[in-house]
């Protein structure tokens, strides 16, 4: 744990403070997801493995949870579970159970609320479900957004837009097809950089 004065306040950060889930829900970051580990952001979608966490008895203004309609989404959807090669996240519903019952307690497997639990025995922290899932999309293209507002207010579409994710091929790829893709040299065309 590491302590210090920052903005004439005292701060006490460090990562095993607790789990990173329940706290980045509680301040409004994201949802939990089904990849119990991972806070989901309407923004940044499942890119975001950890939330740094501290105490401080600055005079900060709170945050709120939110309701961006992801963890609704994802009682429908099931692609990370269903890409992940291991079989560590749960397919089934959300759940006020453990995952297993000889689970050691864990980030990934803490009691006390509904949702999913991560076999931490089968996980090796690969980062495939997050590349699968549907949240990842850029909101570069109108219909992304519709679609996130959409999920945001109403779940009835769900299981329509996650077949869409599917039929679209988003999310992961075989990491063999991609050697046969044609790719700009160094990741970037010269016409994003108004060249020739």
């Amino acid at each position: 744990m590491k302590t210090g004065l920052v903005l004439g306040g005292q701060v006490s950060a460090s990562y095993n403070l607790c789990p990173s889930t329940p706290f980045g829900t509680l301040a409004g970051i994201g949802e939990h997801a089904r990849m119990a580990t991972v806070i989901v952001s309407p923004m940044y979608g499942a890119t975001m493995r950890v939330c740094d966490r501290c105490l401080t008895d600055l005079p900060l203004a709170p945050t709120k949870p939110i309701d961006a309609g992801i963890n609704k989404f994802c009682e429908t959807c099931g692609i990370c579970a269903e890409e992940c090669p291991f079989g560590s996240l749960s397919k089934g519903g959300s759940s006020w159970d453990h995952f297993l019952s000889n689970e050691p307690l864990g980030n990934g497997n803490a009691p006390g609320f509904k949702g999913w639990r991560l076999d931490l025995h089968k996980c090796n922290y690969c980062g495939i479900c997050q590349s699968a899932c549907p949240f990842n999309s850029v909101d570069n293209s109108w219909v992304h957004s519709l679609i996130k507002s959409t999920v945001g207010t109403t779940s009835i579409f769900n299981g329509f837009f996650a077949n869409m994710e599917k039929n679209f091929n988003y999310g992961f790829h075989n990491p063999e097809n991609w050697w046969d893709m044609e790719q700009p040299v160094f990741g970037i065309k010269k016409e994003w950089l108004g060249g020739d």
